[in-house]
């Protein structure tokens, strides 16, 4: 619903640590939102790997993630490993096999965003504003319309 919404760009600009799966059983996010993972994949038999940029951090390689663990660093920074999942723009060298059993280890904070969840962006809400928008007939040619005017 309208009321419970948060658009994900005002969640991102909050500076806190990303919550742990366990973490949001107590503390959930709104159900519109998701955790996102830049991650590029590379094919390997291993189940863990470790986090690497390869490139930039683009939209294309933001997948879905669940945060399954959370650690500060030394200097204070944040780490997370996390169970990444395919999304379907990807191209099929891009594609984990089995995304259920594959874990990054070791993503940088700066590398987790908070992304809108499946079928919940504002379009989708009942009380989005939705208007009709009319043309009149007489500007498409006449070949391009479903009924003739005689």
């Amino acid at each position: 619903d309208a009321e419970d919404y948060v658009h994900h760009d005002i969640m991102n600009d909050t500076s806190g640590p990303f919550l742990t799966m366990v973490e949001q059983q107590k503390n959930p996010y709104p159900k519109n939102i998701a955790t996102g993972c830049h991650y590029r994949h590379v094919e390997t038999q291993n189940t863990e790997v470790s986090w690497k940029l390869d490139g930039q951090l683009t939209s294309i390689n933001l997948r879905r993630c669940d945060i399954l663990e959370r650690k500060q660093r030394s200097d204070g920074n944040y780490v997370y490993t996390a169970r990444v999942w395919n999304h379907r723009d990807l191209d099929e060298e891009q594609l984990i096999a089995d995304p259920e059993e594959f874990i990054v280890l070791n993503i940088p904070h700066r590398a987790v965003k908070f992304v809108e969840a499946a079928y919940s962006n504002d379009m989708f809400n009942r009380n989005a504003f939705r208007h009709h928008i009319g043309f009149p007939d007489e500007i498409f040619p006449i070949a391009w319309r479903n009924k003739r005017i005689s």
